[in-house]
């Protein structure tokens, strides 16, 4: 865990997504991973200082703090957030009618306020508290040079830290043509406004909303219908932060880089 290596801290990580994208880095040379979540990763670390495992509850600011504690002083340069909750009321008759547990009528004041506090008030806690460290991490200098290699000019934000925060195409309000989905797709549209606005007032590092498909990751309590496996999200996820550059900071987009309206 030095400043040489790439750090990443990645949310949510024992399950789904999260644990895929740590199952990733994991065995990336020179990287640091991070992997954060309020149950247990389901990956020995026997014989492996790649990564280390961090338990938090990202709706307590206690245990935020007790994060960065852990972590210690080091910059942060890859942020992959994908913890989350579809808000959804118990089941009314089968399980798998989702539908029918997310509509008006079931949809709680209570239910709808603990999803936004985990899908969008815990985020802002999380970034506003790492945001030193991403700073840190951009602020190494980058110089072109002639062909003498004699140093000529400072490219700031060449290698900028990259946020990349899960969100849902269900959070755009110009896609929501079917209704339902309270709580989740108000959460999701006050994430999208939250990373935006982070985007534009911090443009020394990169915010970038992902859709990564419907993707089988637990938060509901079956398959869904034409769901993909984690891996698969993952694998074109990994390609779309590769090549992501500082002037795509703020796009709200999926899996393959395709911008999704607000």
């Amino acid at each position: 865990m030095t400043e040489s290596k790439t750090n990443i801290l990645i949310t949510g990580a024992a399950s789904g997504i999260g644990l895929c994208f740590l199952e990733h880095f994991r065995r990336q040379a020179n990287t640091w991973t991070i992997a954060v979540d309020r149950m247990e990763i389901p990956i020995s670390r026997t014989l492996d200082d790649s990564w280390m495992s961090v338990h938090a509850d990202l709706t307590d600011e206690i245990s935020l703090r007790n994060v960065m504690r852990e972590i210690g002083d080091i910059p942060i340069h890859l942020v992959i957030h994908s913890a989350g909750i579809r808000g959804l009321m118990p089941p009314v008759s089968e399980v798998n009618d989702v539908p029918s547990r997310e509509t008006w009528q079931a949809i709680t004041t209570s239910k709808l306020v603990e999803t936004f506090n985990i899908n969008t008030a815990a985020t802002f806690s999380l970034l506003k508290m790492l945001m030193g460290r991403l700073i840190w991490a951009g602020t190494n200098d980058v110089w072109m040079a002639d062909e003498n290699g004699h140093p000529t000019a400072r490219c700031p934000w060449v290698f900028a830290p990259k946020v990349v925060i899960m969100t849902s195409r269900m959070g755009s309000v110009s896609y929501n043509s079917v209704g339902g989905a309270y709580a989740y797709r108000a959460s999701k549209a006050a994430l999208n406004a939250i990373v935006k606005s982070f985007s534009i007032d911090m443009p020394e590092i990169l915010f970038a909303l992902v859709h990564p498909g419907r993707v089988e990751t637990g938060l509901v309590e079956f398959k869904e219908e034409r769901a993909m496996g984690a891996e698969e999200s993952v694998g074109d996820m990994l390609k779309l932060i590769e090549r992501l550059e500082l002037k795509d900071s703020g796009r709200f987009m999926d899996r393959f880089g395709e911008d999704i309206g607000w």
